[in-house]
């Protein structure tokens, strides 16, 4: 049984953006050989975290608008979101490997309200950077 589940451009706002915990979402292709090596990490990820943090997957090329509305341009991507915000972004190709605040929501005024998503989602950056041999 797998705790990662598969999101479309249809169902992307109830699973993702209005979800109560925080969500782990890897943009992804089946002909991507480095998204196939990311996925048992993010299968961890999920199994040892199911209790604070969703972890989902979105098939970019079969799911263009979410892919393009988060300008996902290299993949495999990874973008947390909490509280319908993208907090964060990993990104195999990026100057940075993983930023905070990757959507045009994320300049608003970060909640000083402090959780423990935050170490989880701190945790999954450094497996996914670590994982996608980055810096």
């Amino acid at each position: 049984m797998t705790l990662v589940t598969d999101v479309t451009d249809a169902t992307f706002a109830e699973a993702v953006l209005q979800a109560e915990k925080p969500v782990i979402v890897d943009f992804w292709a089946e002909w991507c050989g480095p998204c196939r090596r990311l996925s048992p990490v993010l299968e961890q990820l999920a199994a040892e975290h199911a209790d604070r943090v969703d972890v989902v997957k979105v098939n970019v090329d079969e799911n263009r608008e979410v892919a393009g509305r988060y300008r996902i341009i290299s993949i495999p991507a990874v973008l947390v979101f909490a509280g319908a915000r993208s907090r964060r972004r990993c990104a195999a190709r990026s100057r940075s490997p993983c930023s905070s605040g990757s959507s045009p929501a994320s300049s608003a005024p970060r909640s000083d309200r402090r959780d423990a998503s935050r170490s989880v989602i701190g945790s999954a950056a450094m497996r996914l950077r670590s994982v996608m041999r980055l810096r």
